[in-house]
């Protein structure tokens, strides 16, 4: 099992390897999907030295950290590079739902595991699922411009954040659960969350690639 969490900072740190080869000539998406990777890079460092050093071995507040990194990270993307700007109306939504993610991080900061629980993580998964899902329609239905690369990363994030809100809405018990009832979904989590970043990686990659020809 701990094997298994190296491969997404490994990933991810493939992922800004490539990001930083090209980067003063990478598009707008390009520099977003690099300030992605080295953004879930140092939250993964972090968190596994906060696990170590902090006398509870509490490192929990960092899923709501990431999730406040996932939300800023794919409304851009959606709303910026995939929806166009019929939907801008989505980022001034954004801006109170922002808010009230780091209200509900700050009153939870100091809970203990046993008390922990992800509802602010729900909220942003719930979102991003909601950005993938009118992707989708919008695909489906000839709104937008039928994109292999976006196709690609929508299904990917669908698959995740779909995931990933049944985990935060059940986080409290996950977390609190025997370990041979739960690693299955953890691993099961840790193979998808890898899926998403080897994505993003690659559409990073042929990003670069297409701006050399």
């Amino acid at each position: 099992m701990r094997s298994l969490t190296l491969v997404s900072p490994i990933v991810l740190l493939t992922g800004v390897f490539i990001g930083s080869i090209n980067i003063k000539k990478n598009p707008e998406i390009g520099q977003l999907i690099f300030g992605y990777f080295i953004a879930g890079l140092l939250l993964e460092i972090t968190s596994r030295y906060w696990g170590q050093v902090n006398t509870a071995k509490n490192n929990l507040i960092f899923l709501s950290i990431s999730g406040v990194v996932d939300f800023l990270f794919f409304t851009i993307l959606y709303i910026r590079f995939f929806f166009g700007r019929k939907r801008t109306w989505l980022l001034f939504l954004s801006f109170p739902i922002l808010v009230l993610l780091f209200y509900m991080m700050y009153h939870k900061a100091a809970l203990i595991p046993s008390a922990f629980d992800a509802y602010d993580k729900v909220i942003c998964d719930g979102i991003i699922v909601f950005y993938a899902l009118l992707s989708s329609y919008d695909l489906i239905n000839g709104k937008e411009e039928v994109r292999t690369d976006v196709m690609r990363v929508n299904a990917v994030v669908l698959l995740f954040f779909s995931l990933d809100l049944l985990f935060s809405l059940t986080t409290n018990f996950l977390v609190n659960a025997g370990t041979n009832f739960v690693i299955y979904f953890w691993i099961l989590r840790f193979v998808l969350l890898t899926t998403l970043y080897t994505t993003l990686a690659y559409t990073l990659w042929q990003i670069g690639k297409n701006r050399k020809h």
